[in-house]
């Protein structure tokens, strides 16, 4: 996390978002010794990160995908069990 002082935020205020906007958060500090977190909150626009499944698959050592048929029957068993 980028520490700025409140003089920072004062003079150069863009730099101190960018940072937030890059980071998700900075670290604010007053000269006497109060210090803040500056969070960046989440927008619609932004893109959901997705764990990448495919990857996972192969990792696990599993050469070729999961078949229709095996994932209907998981889908299947699950939903009977609610």
């Amino acid at each position: 996390m980028t520490q700025f002082t409140a003089r920072d935020l004062d003079r150069k205020c863009a730099s101190v978002l960018q940072a937030c906007d890059e980071e998700g958060e900075v670290k604010i500090t007053h000269r006497d010794g109060r210090t803040y977190r500056l969070l960046r909150e989440p927008t619609q626009n932004d893109e959901v990160k997705v764990p990448d499944f495919a990857a996972r698959h192969t990792a696990m050592g599993f050469e070729e995908p999961i078949s229709k048929a095996v994932t209907d029957a998981v889908d299947k068993a699950m939903t009977e069990n609610r």
